[in-house]
């Protein structure tokens, strides 16, 4: 993005720091050459090594020199095989090595994260380690191929749930939704998605709103799905159901549980070379319709929060013409975007392009024209 700024997502109750609606900004911090001596020893220090390594790995992916990509591996082992990392660094770590290509190290290190920091609270959100480390390493599996890996471990952690925590209904309605998609386009298991998309829609709704919105959103992309698989496509769009919140934080708070946003606390220009392979691998996923319309909607959205709206316009306008449960969505907020230029005659034809094609978006499209 050509102006990045910060923003604040309330997750639950806290808030997470996103980088222009998905990008997110910290503290610029350099690294001294004292640490790369200490990496070819593989010493691990916790500190050096969240400022290190993404600089190493930014540059290797500049330049794609194998010297760079080495000294970012041993920093990576080195966290491995450190005695006493921090729950940020074994976080950090697995998010490289899984876009270095080393999907099976970022698991160890995940793994290492649940053992050894198991009820402490996961880098970015409100929920435990235990519960987020499974949330990424699923996602990673889901990423490479391993659909069957990725519901296994999703069951073990619905295992773990207690539905008397809202948390815990949202994390419940995550898994339910990843499974199905897993289901529907990869394994083709029709019994199984039937059996998450039931689970999905079962779970009642928390009095936290925030929470609330996330789980109605899960929700209403199963009764498109599952339309969609029984009735074919066209007739699924004719039933789908406006969300009872349109709101962007829930694509990206979504990205950002599921382990598909950049670290924080990255400098700007690193959080952009991570982020567009990031990016890469969500929109490369067998098993993700769900996380691909998803991550487009945040980024299309970002670029309207910027400000950008030939961007925006770009993202959202592409989007809205995929016709599928996200397309709706993006068309509402294409018809803001071109509002905010000034460009109310433009707005009102895409509402009413979005009025026609998707009736269930006819309350949201006449309140839109009410704000015209």
């Amino acid at each position: 993005m050509n102006r990045i700024r910060a923003f604040i997502l309330d997750l639950g109750g806290v808030a997470v720091k996103i980088m222009a609606g998905i990008l997110m900004i910290a503290v610029c911090l350099s690294c001294g050459g004292c640490f790369k001596a200490a990496t070819r020893e593989l010493v691990y220090d916790e500190y050096r090594f969240r400022r290190g390594v993404p600089e190493a790995f930014v540059r290797w992916a500049e330049t794609g020199r194998w010297s760079d990509a080495r000294e970012c591996d041993a920093m990576l082992v080195a966290v491995l095989e450190a005695e006493k990392p921090g729950v940020k660094g074994l976080f950090l770590a697995a998010q490289f090595s899984h876009l270095r290509g080393n999907t099976r190290r970022s698991l160890s290190l995940l793994d290492k994260a649940i053992r050894m920091y198991p009820d402490a609270t996961g880098p970015g959100t409100i929920l435990p380690v235990k519960i987020l480390g499974r949330l990424w390493m699923a996602t990673m599996q889901r990423q490479t191929g391993d659909g069957q890996g990725a519901i296994e471990t999703y069951e073990a952690l619905k295992q773990m749930l207690n539905m008397e925590e809202r948390e815990h209904r949202l994390v419940r309605a995550i898994c339910c939704l990843n499974i199905a998609q897993v289901a529907s386009r990869g394994m083709r298991n029709r019994e199984l998605f039937i059996r998450e998309t039931d689970a999905l829609l079962a779970i009642e709704e928390t009095s936290d709103r925030n929470l609330a919105d996330f789980v109605d959103f899960y929700q209403k992309w199963a009764l498109y799905a599952r339309a969609k698989k029984t009735k074919g496509k066209d007739a699924a769009l004719k039933e789908v159901v406006a969300p009872q919140s349109l709101s962007p934080y829930i694509a990206i708070g979504h990205a950002n549980v599921n382990g598909m946003l950049p670290y924080d606390g990255l400098k700007s220009k690193e959080q952009e070379a991570i982020w567009k392979r990031l990016a890469g691998k969500v929109q490369a996923m067998r098993y993700g319709d769900f996380d691909k319309g998803a991550m487009r909607l945040a980024f299309g959205v970002g670029y309207f929060m910027n400000k950008d709206y030939e961007q925006a316009d770009t993202y959202l306008g592409a989007l809205q013409k995929d016709d599928d449960f996200f397309s709706p969505i993006a068309g509402v907020w294409l018809a803001e975007s071109k509002r905010q230029q000034g460009k109310q005659a433009e707005g009102l034809a895409v509402l009413e392009k979005v009025g026609v094609m998707y009736p269930g978006y006819a309350g949201v499209v006449d309140e839109r024209k009410k704000g015209e």
